[in-house]
């Protein structure tokens, strides 16, 4: 019990209620953590393509696997993930820890 309420108290479920625990302020940095990962994986795919492609000697490889189109795509997706609305994607999903280091 804390303050005279226990675990039946309505007032303490009411906290734990799927609407209440994705209007909180916690839920909502995890969302934003995890924007923020995706976001800097994409930009690890869209530099590693990068180099790849500027590299002389890949140069058949980046012409028989189509490597520019994959930088295309990447750069595609690194443009989804940082929209607004890729955030609110996320709304109802886990998100990511944010005291979790990557």
């Amino acid at each position: 019990s804390h303050q005279g309420r226990d675990i039946h108290d309505p007032a303490i479920l009411a906290m734990f209620t799927r609407d209440a625990l994705l209007a909180s302020d916690w839920y909502q940095q995890r969302l934003v953590t995890k924007q923020n990962r995706d976001i800097r994986l994409w930009e690890r795919h869209v530099a590693y393509l990068d180099a790849y492609i500027a590299r002389p000697s890949h140069q058949d490889l980046v012409a028989r696997f189509d490597i520019r189109a994959r930088l295309d795509k990447s750069r595609e997706k690194l443009a989804a993930v940082r929209a607004p609305a890729y955030l609110d994607s996320l709304y109802g999903t886990l998100g990511a820890d944010p005291m979790r280091a990557m």
